[in-house]
């Protein structure tokens, strides 16, 4: 059987959600996102590890004007999670939590409006010019189901994150915070680089006959 420590690398992708929090109410409807990428993790014998991640995620939101009117704004980042790991359970299934920091390098955005406007829809939103800081760094956590076959390891997982740095410079007179809010359900599937120790046989010779 294949210890559950040591050094392994794979990839994870999912779905989830994402919002802003604004200091001064926003009305918003949540944005459904995508994340994926590279994953590289190392686990101690004591079932405490670390993961690094690079990860294409999506971070976004939608103000909503009226039933027919929204603007939506979707930004793609490029995004570099470091968690601490630990590990609760036995070599082949166990629940593993994660807590850590990120830090996201946008790449260019997306954007969305549908409906027409009328005169009373105003927005404490600039969106034109657009103009939003292109980093982001902040919190991350959760939890996640972990199955061990061979050298094979697979992984459910529940994640949050929330940003620490404003989308928008701040305004006290309008947009004071503008915090990143995202919750992914992602697949991971990593291979354990490990080598297996070889087990030396050793000969016993029998006393011989005098």
């Amino acid at each position: 059987m294949v210890s559950q420590s040591g050094f392994s690398i794979g990839f994870k992708g999912g779905y989830g959600y994402s919002q802003y929090f604004f200091r001064v109410p926003v009305e918003q409807v949540v944005v459904p996102v995508y994340q994926y990428g590279l994953v590289i993790s190392q686990m101690n014998k004591k079932n405490f590890g670390v993961e690094f991640n690079v990860l294409h995620t999506q971070k976004a939101f939608q103000e909503k004007f009226n039933e027919t009117y929204f603007k939506q704004v979707t930004i793609n980042y490029i995004e570099f999670p470091i968690l601490s790991t630990y590990k609760i359970g036995n070599k082949k299934s166990a629940l593993v939590l994660f807590g850590g920091l990120h830090l996201s390098v946008a790449l260019n955005v997306d954007s969305l409006i549908e409906g027409t406007p009328t005169e009373a829809d105003t927005s404490l939103i600039q969106y034109s010019p657009f103009e939003y800081s292109n980093w982001n760094y902040g919190l991350g956590g959760g939890l996640a189901y972990q199955l061990i076959l061979g050298k094979n390891v697979f992984q459910l997982q529940l994640m949050y994150s929330q940003g620490l740095q404003n989308l928008f410079e701040r305004d006290y007179a309008s947009i004071y915070r503008s915090l990143n809010q995202n919750l992914f359900i992602n697949l991971t599937y990593k291979v354990s680089l490990e080598k297996r120790g070889k087990v030396k046989k050793t000969k016993t010779r029998l006393p011989e006959d005098s």
